[in-house]
Parts: structure tokens; sequence; C-alpha cells
């Protein structure tokens, strides 16, 4: 077998940590928002090298590189381990967002028991009560209005009434309606005193 040289005599070897040899890692496409495209292109193009090492250079006994020298096997496995590193990447990250919807929904499952433990709490206690807090709940601060405002209020709220002719129960019961008019019947005679 020939060995391909592409550095001096000089350069000492240095082969790098291959992967255990196996079952080759596969690539597989990106989902949704999940690894760009640069990374698929990038993981191609190293399984590309490695289907051209396999088919063209079988009768390559080592490779002396810049960076070491290696036999078929270590440059195989290097590259694959390269690959199974993205795909392990890939594979975290989907499970990742997987966690994070589980999260998201987690959270809208309990947020209703939330609320309803916390007015149970509340209606014991008292809305702002101190005692909530060893529930982790906050008390409710107390509204502060000024006198200005009750009054601005008190302004408002009589004038929205006279807009929408709002009644209370003592003013509707002051009002009675009267029946209309019958009219009279066809053909009745002419009322007495009317004159020809």
């Amino acid at each position: 077998m020939t060995t391909i040289s592409q550095t001096p005599d000089t350069v000492t070897a240095n082969p790098t940590s291959a992967a255990p040899s196996g079952t080759p890692p596969v690539i597989t496409s990106p989902a949704d928002r999940l690894p760009s495209r640069t990374k698929l292109h990038v993981e191609t193009r190293d399984q590309t090298l490695v289907n051209g090492v396999l088919a063209n250079l079988g009768d390559v006994a080592t490779f002396a590189l810049p960076t070491g020298t290696y036999t078929p096997d270590q440059l195989v496995a290097a590259f694959q381990s390269r690959i199974a590193a993205s795909e392990a990447t890939k594979a975290n990250k989907n499970a990742w967002h997987a966690t994070v919807q589980a999260e998201r929904q987690a959270e809208s499952d309990i947020a209703p028991l939330r609320k309803s433990i916390k007015q149970f709490v509340a209606s014991r206690y008292g809305a702002d009560s101190a005692k909530l807090a060893e529930f982790g709940f906050a008390p409710a601060k107390p509204r502060k209005t000024t006198v200005q405002s009750k009054a601005t209020a008190i302004q408002k709220s009589e004038a929205t009434r006279v807009a929408r002719h709002t009644m209370g129960r003592v003013q509707k019961q002051s009002i009675h309606g009267q029946p209309a008019a019958e009219p009279a019947p066809a053909g009745a005679p002419a009322a007495a005193g009317a004159t020809k």
C-alpha cells in the first residue's frame, strides 16, 4: 500500500484520539428553529469526505498530514466523531425544547390551582393579612384615595345616571303608565250633541 504525504519527513506522528469504530452516525435534518442549515451542510461535507476516502483511498496505508500521521480508520473515525458530536448537539437541543414546552404546560396547568389556593388563604386570613406571606403571596395593598378623587367619582356617577336616565327603586315606583284610548268601533253612532 502507498503512503500519502503532504509534509516534510521531519513531522512526527500525532494521531488524533479517534472515536471507537462502530456504526457511523446518521445525519438528521434540522427541525423547525433547530440547528441551522449551515450545521447540516458541515455534517454533509464531512460525511462526503468520509465516503470519498472509503471509496477512493482504500490503497493508502497512512496519511502523513500537517496535523499528524493517520491510518484510514483513524481518519474516518475522526470525521465520524465530529458528525456524532453535531448530532448529539441537535438531539440535546430538541430535548431541551421539549422540556421547555413541558414546563410551560405545567405552569399553565398549575396557575388556576395557585389562584384558587390564594383565594382560599385570603378568605381565611384576610386579603391584606401578613399571614399570606407565609404561603408566598403578597398581601393586598389598600387603595389610597383622596377626598378630591372620591368627590370627582361621585360627580361622574351622578352625571352618568342623568345621561342614562337611571332611576332608583323609589323613583321607578312613582312612574305609572296610562292605557291608550280604545278606537271607536266602525259604524258606531255619532256622539250626542253632534250637528247634522
